[in-house]
């Protein structure tokens, strides 16, 4: 079951500056392009909070999950809503995908801490893109908060199987880093 987190890029800045009844008007324009996209694929969106959208799709392969994700992204841009010279010219989201194949036994707060951490890659690639994982029996994701307060660092670790790699993606405070090693 593939889970999609979408979140309008540089939206709080939009919203703040051009009044909330604005940004209301494009959550439901963003929210209902959405919607359109994925409603081919048994798709499931809610308002996941502030400008943030959850989307859980049917039974689709993750090479579709994907695919949907950037339509949903292009769907977005080629709306058009200007933001008035606060960012790029048009409004544009970000993305994070997370599938599992074959279907693996992660619990549902799994997946949508997968799924928020691709979602904080594509954010910390330079927004406007798309990221995804596809897990599998063999692979582990954990997101943490290892911070006190408001300054959140997420730490997201990838376990692809025994002996190979543990992949680490630190974001926040201004602090990017990647790192890998074996795995015992």
């Amino acid at each position: 079951m593939p889970v999609l987190f979408i979140d309008i890029d540089s939206f709080k800045r939009f919203n703040d500056t051009l009044g909330h009844e604005v940004g209301d008007e494009v959550l439901r324009t963003v929210a209902k392009g959405i919607s359109a996209v994925v409603a081919g694929a048994g798709g499931f969106v809610a308002r996941y909070g502030g400008d943030e959208f959850g989307v859980v799709l049917g039974n689709v392969s993750p090479a579709r999950a994907e695919r949907l994700a950037w339509a949903i992204r292009r769907g977005v841009e080629d709306m058009r809503i200007q933001t008035h010279g606060l960012g790029h010219g048009t409004l544009t989201v970000s993305a994070g995908c997370v599938t599992c194949e074959p279907p693996c036994a992660l619990r549902a707060d799994e997946l949508t801490e997968a799924a928020d951490g691709q979602l904080i890659a594509a954010k910390a690639a330079g927004r406007n893109r798309v990221c995804s994982l596809t897990l599998n029996s063999g692979t582990l994701a954990i997101a943490e908060d290892v911070s006190p307060g408001w300054r959140r660092t997420q730490i997201v670790r990838l376990v692809v199987s025994p002996g190979q790699f543990v992949g680490c993606l630190v974001h926040g405070a201004g602090d990017r880093e990647r790192s890998s090693r074996p795995v015992p």
